[in-house]
Order: C-alpha cells, then sequence, then structure tokens
C-alpha cells in the first residue's frame, strides 16, 4: 500500500466464496493509493482514491 493511507483492517485477510478480499483503509489527505495483493503465486493491483474530506457537492435551486 502506498501514499499515506493507514489500513484499518486486518493487512492479512482471506477471500471469500467468490474470491474477493476486503480490507479498510483510511487516509487524511486526498490522493490516490495503489494496493497490491498476492495469492498462491497470482498477483493483482487496484487502486484507492480518497477526495478531501471538505469537498462536498452544492445543490442551490435555480430561480
Amino acid at each position: 500500500m502506498g501514499g499515506s493511507a493507514k489500513a484499518t483492517s486486518a493487512v492479512t485477510v482471506n477471500t471469500n466464496e467468490d474470491g474477493v478480499a476486503t480490507l479498510s483503509l483510511r487516509d487524511s489527505v486526498a490522493e490516490s493509493v495503489a494496493v497490491n495483493a498476492s495469492a498462491n503465486g497470482a498477483q493483482g493491483q487496484a487502486t484507492a482514491t480518497f477526495v478531501d474530506p471538505h469537498y462536498r457537492t452544492i445543490r442551490k435551486p435555480v430561480q
């Protein structure tokens, strides 16, 4: 795992019956973080994208 993200769950996990492993992350800055996984010689990568926590959608009706 790269960037400043921290795991909030165990970093060694088992897959479910569909072969999916779940990991929880937390990050205090907006960035993209690469998450790498390997099992039985197979490797994979996913990207987790964190956005600025102060960024919100502002909705204002148009009159």
